[in-house]
């Protein structure tokens, strides 16, 4: 059954097809440093279920981290995580 935030680890697919994944909030925080996945039209953020996420990142601190609502962008990184979803 699903909790109450998006599972890690989470996936970060940039347009020229670099993943990079975070296994917790700090690790992300301190990669990401400002960054809000609804400015990114370069990239799509999903969590370990394949599930859209919406994640805000300033000045090192985690602002929202959510499943993300509204159209979901069609991504390597969806793909990927429904493919190892099949795997489990």
């Amino acid at each position: 059954m699903t909790g109450l935030s998006p599972r890690f680890p989470i996936s970060v697919t940039w347009d020229d097809g670099d993943i990079w994944e975070f296994n917790d909030l700090r690790q992300a925080a301190n990669t990401l440093e400002f960054f809000d996945s609804n400015d990114k039209a370069s990239a799509t953020v999903v969590d370990a279920d394949g599930r859209p996420v919406r994640i805000v990142v300033q000045e090192l601190e985690i602002l929202k981290f959510a499943w993300k609502t509204g159209p979901v962008k069609d991504s390597l990184a969806s793909k990927r995580c429904a493919s190892l979803g099949d795997a489990r």
